[in-house]
């Protein structure tokens, strides 16, 4: 079962407000949930001030990192994989099932209440995490 209220806030704090309403509209049915899954593979609709793209750095390193900024150890998982897709687990889980070499899959793990959150999008190195936000 999906955390509507936890991707709102996702969706109201990252995405550029152009998209905003559409996608809220989208996650509130299951039957619309897909189009805005489906805009994971390639996200154009990302806030770019509010992320750093992980080069040079593994990005386990870089999740462990902002785990350890919110005293976390679990995430929430937004994913076009519909095995993880609304699940909520322990985040070296998410790291075993979530993540790959080469981003097949578009897949958020959001941290805390929405203060971090981690975006792997098809192809690689297109691997991002935001910066702290409140």
């Amino acid at each position: 079962m999906t955390d509507f209220n936890l991707e709102a806030k996702v969706i109201r704090k990252f995405v550029l407000k152009v998209k905003q309403d559409r996608y809220l509209t989208f996650i509130q049915k299951d039957k619309t949930r897909y189009k805005f899954l489906n805009d994971l593979y390639h996200p154009t609709f990302f806030r770019a001030d509010l992320f750093k793209q992980i080069s040079g750095q593994h990005e386990s390193d870089a999740i462990k990192e902002a785990m350890q900024q919110l005293n976390v150890s679990d995430c929430y998982i937004i994913s076009t994989n519909k095995d993880i897709d609304g699940k909520r687990m322990d985040t070296d889980r998410a790291m075993k099932e979530a993540l790959s070499d080469w981003a097949d899959q578009g897949t958020l793990l959001i941290f805390g209440d929405a203060e971090i959150v981690y975006r792997e999008h098809e192809g690689p190195k297109d691997k991002w995490i935001s910066r702290l936000v409140q």
